[in-house]
């Protein structure tokens, strides 16, 4: 009726039938029940996807809706990748580096050091291993957030962006640095 699909990091239930929607922000699923969103939905939901990472469940919907065309922007600006900001506009904006990044990646550490004390495969090593891949799942979505919200702004705001190119012996003593400026992430965008 409704297939799990199993991979290694995540499960996903897709549903076939179309959500009835109840009010704004509530939503009943074929075969799920009634769930909650965190906005209003205003367009038509195509396609719904129910996912799980990390021991957190998702909502996926795809939406058919006519955005608002708005004219598109023909100014150019550089980007300069950073290791102390994330990114400096050649207009003179700064966008600073990741904060709550550093405090995440610290406390990923100590996870990883009190999962090393555990005697492997016991019940106190599996719930270790839980409590890591959250954290895991939530420095990802912090990098995934900064960049997001850097691209959304350079799109929205400028019609060409050109982005510095240095080779990769000098990014390399960077380290981690340039990792969490998802700096690898941007160009590739």
């Amino acid at each position: 009726m409704m297939p799990f699909l199993r991979n290694a990091t995540q499960t996903q239930l897709k549903t076939s039938g179309k959500p009835i929607e109840l009010n704004g922000w509530s939503h009943k699923l074929p075969f799920i029940g009634i769930v909650k969103t965190y906005e209003p939905i205003e367009a038509t939901t195509k396609k719904n996807t129910i996912s799980r990472q990390s021991g957190e469940w998702y909502l996926s919907l795809g939406f058919e809706f006519h955005p608002n065309t708005k004219p598109k922007k023909t100014d150019v600006i550089g980007v300069d990748l950073g290791v102390k900001t994330l990114a400096t506009l050649s207009n003179g904006k700064v966008f600073s580096s990741i904060k709550p990044y550093h405090k995440a990646q610290k406390k990923l550490a100590k996870l990883q050091r009190q999962l090393s004390r555990k005697v492997k495969h016991s019940n106190n090593w599996y719930k270790a291993v839980i409590r890591l891949a959250r954290q895991h799942g939530r420095v990802a979505n912090i990098r995934k957030d900064a960049l997001n919200k850097l691209t959304t702004y350079l799109a929205k705001n400028h019609g060409t962006v050109v982005i510095e190119d240095l080779t990769y012996s000098r990014r390399c003593p960077y380290g981690t640095t340039r990792d969490s400026s998802v700096w690898e992430t941007l160009t590739a965008v």
